[in-house]
């Protein structure tokens, strides 16, 4: 018997809300069949995709990576050596036991924290080494009249 009155208690719930529903459409039809409800409805779809496709960026960008920059070179050579925030690559020069990497546009105030990155130490006026395990040297240049930085990675083997 118990079953019974739960089922008729559902069916009568489901029937108000069904008609709540009903009278809800009824009143917000007439709405939306007007000049501003139609604005309103494309200016909520439209914000709808583009917060569609903005969620679907940042998902879909690794997480913890920074992105690399086009032209910065792969291989043996630049393993564990990330290229700067700021400053953009001018050109990139690499052979077997090399790779140097010209960058433009670098400002002088970002040097001392990527030379802190990389780990590197005054080598002279305006250059920087530092030893990348047992079989590499990088070295770094820059000149602060032209605001061209140089990182040439070189194999000692």
């Amino acid at each position: 018997m118990a079953i019974t009155e739960n089922n008729t208690e559902k069916t009568v719930s489901e029937n108000q809300n069904g008609a709540k529903r009903k009278m809800l459409w009824e009143r917000v039809k007439p709405f939306l069949q007007s000049g501003k409800g139609r604005m309103i409805l494309y200016a909520g779809v439209a914000a709808l995709v583009l917060l569609t496709v903005v969620l679907a960026v940042v998902l879909t960008r690794p997480s913890g990576e920074d992105p690399v920059p086009e032209l910065w070179p792969a291989g043996e050579l630049m393993e564990g050596i990330q290229p700067p925030a700021q400053g953009r690559i001018g050109s990139v020069s690499q052979t077997e036991e090399s790779v140097t990497v010209y960058f433009e546009e670098f400002p002088e105030s970002a040097l001392a924290p990527y030379l802190q990155t990389l780990g590197a130490s005054p080598a002279g006026e305006s250059a920087y080494v530092a030893k990348k395990g047992e079989d590499r040297i990088l070295a770094i240049v820059y000149d602060p009249a032209t605001k061209r930085l140089s990182l040439t990675v070189t194999s000692t083997m």
